[in-house]
């Protein structure tokens, strides 16, 4: 399921078909949600640990095999193509993640896909919200939630979604009614915080 949050913020919300990724209504309602937090923060960018390969945004990284060697060397994510804060040349490349001098073609399509993509470039643009939620390790074995940790200390802005009556397409009383049990529960773990990072 990781996976789906770590792709979705790429989808744009007029294309997203959340029955395209997955058939599970548990997965299903994970989407809404998250497309709804995205509208609601105004989050239009894709995140820095979005994919290379496999990115649906980037049709190239699915059409051609080739970018799963990217992905095997070790250029798993966005973030992976900036050397000290600029976007990396290929020949950087190429030494650090072992890339064959016959992906230069491919990189000139990463690169202008990047460079349509962030206002910023060539320097790193700065790292959102969403990009601390996927940089959460879910399969990190601690005491209390990572993710909960995140929300909680690392997104505050993310704390605000039960005071706004519209950001659920509800009113408070709905949200409340539909997420109180839940965030009781957790309360009653008395779980410590684990820092992230």
């Amino acid at each position: 399921m990781w996976l789906f949050f770590s792709v979705v913020p790429l989808v744009p919300p007029l294309a997203l078909s959340f029955s395209t990724y997955s058939k599970n209504i548990v997965v299903k309602n994970c989407l809404k949600i998250w497309t709804q937090l995205k509208r609601h923060f105004g989050f239009q960018g894709i995140p820095l640990l979005s994919p290379v390969h496999s990115n649906p945004l980037f049709t190239p990284s699915i059409t051609d095999a080739a970018f799963s060697i990217w992905e095997i060397n070790g250029i798993v994510s966005v973030k992976q193509l900036y050397i000290d804060g600029t976007f990396a040349y290929f020949d950087q490349l190429a030494r650090k993640f072992n890339l064959p001098k016959s992906h230069f073609f491919r990189y000139l399509q990463v690169r202008d896909s990047i460079r349509n993509r962030f206002p910023s470039f060539p320097a790193i643009p700065p790292s959102t919200w969403v990009d601390t939620l996927l940089s959460i390790n879910p399969n990190l074995k601690v005491s209390s939630s990572p993710l909960s940790y995140t929300l909680d200390k690392g997104c505050p802005i993310l704390c605000e979604i039960g005071k706004n009556k519209h950001c659920i397409r509800g009113s408070d009383l709905k949200f409340t009614k539909m997420w109180l049990p839940f965030l009781e529960h957790v309360k009653s773990l008395q779980l410590e915080p684990v820092p992230i990072g």
